[in-house]
């Protein structure tokens, strides 16, 4: 299977914030879960998805098979230290759809995120990823990231 990597065009961001949505609710804890009105959450995430859609830092590279059928995305985008104001390459989502895993897609969806970066000038690329998504944890050991900072919650009851 031959595989194309190019950037998103309007017609692929409903589908793409379809899935975005959907795997930022996988990654919300299940007790978050619990607490959070969807509906409420979801129109806070459109609103999120908006702010970020009117920025020129980021850009979503979609993978694609020879027929064109879309396989992936990976949305990537300029965040910074909060506490030395450097700049930095981010990963906002990324996603492959469920029959495509384990194919090497990711590993091609995050190599041109990473080219994006070094074009942008960025000295470094992070991202966040929960704890129990053992695959993406295992894809992104294997290009190079390491933890570097831990987040962490107490329920207060």
């Amino acid at each position: 299977m031959s595989i194309n990597i190019r950037r998103a065009k309007d017609s692929d961001i409903a589908f793409i914030k379809k899935n975005s949505k959907e795997t930022a609710w996988k990654s919300i804890s299940e007790y978050q879960r619990k607490t959070l009105n969807k509906e409420e959450w979801s129109q806070h995430v459109d609103e999120l998805f908006g702010r970020i859609f009117k920025r020129d830092s980021h850009e979503i590279f979609v993978a694609e098979d020879e027929t064109s059928s879309f396989l992936g995305y990976v949305w990537v985008g300029e965040g910074m230290n909060m506490m030395t104001g450097t700049k930095h390459g981010y990963i906002y989502d990324m996603f492959v759809k469920e029959n495509h895993r384990r194919k090497g897609i990711g590993m091609m969806l995050m190599k041109r995120a990473e080219h994006y970066c070094r074009e942008k000038g960025y000295k470094e690329m992070l991202l966040m990823v929960s704890t129990n998504n053992q695959p993406a944890r295992k894809l992104y050991i294997k290009q190079g990231f390491k933890v570097e900072q831990m987040y962490m919650g107490k329920r207060l009851t």
